[in-house]
């Protein structure tokens, strides 16, 4: 009897001492959700391909923005503003309700423009640019669910701000 206490003592003991882990940290937290609050456009290029102003020689772009997932389904639209220069940007764009991604695989681009007519979206307007985000590129590493991620591409930087859930 006096072993089998001795028995119950050390595993006992050594259940203890070899019990504890780090695994038993609370569970991350895995988002599942991303919303699209509003995006700025940071900078865009005030040169037009054919090395002129996007509106003449020395004219100023009438920039508006749209936010797409993928190619062609337009989720947001921004107002025109005309004449745009260097110290008017950042533009913020806003709206009233978040953009809720659909997948964390959906590709967003926010395409900036340069109006040439009243008609938004028109054949004769100018695309200044566009810049593709995965919402996914932002769920790992040191630095996932960012409030705000910041992209250049094709002349443009855009930021995104967001929120995650």
């Amino acid at each position: 009897m006096k072993n089998l206490f001795k028995k119950i003592a050390i595993l006992s003991i050594a259940m203890m001492v070899f019990g504890c882990s780090k695994d038993d940290a609370p569970a991350e937290v895995v988002k599942t959700k991303v919303k699209i609050t509003s995006f700025k456009i940071d900078n865009i290029p005030f040169i037009a391909p054919d090395g002129l102003g996007w509106d003449g020689i020395s004219g100023l772009p009438d920039v508006y923005s749209g936010l797409f997932n993928g190619n062609s389904t337009l989720v947001i639209n921004s107002d025109v503003i005309n004449d745009v220069s260097q110290s008017m940007l950042p533009i913020t764009v806003t709206y009233n309700i978040p953009y809720l991604v659909p997948t964390f695989s959906d590709t967003i681009n926010v395409v900036v423009m340069d109006s040439d007519n009243s008609t938004m979206w028109s054949t004769s307007d100018d695309e200044i640019g566009f810049v593709p985000f995965i919402m996914s590129d932002y769920t790992t590493g040191s630095n996932k669910y960012p409030s705000s991620v910041t992209k250049t591409a094709n002349g443009v930087t855009i930021t995104l701000l967001l929120t995650w859930e």
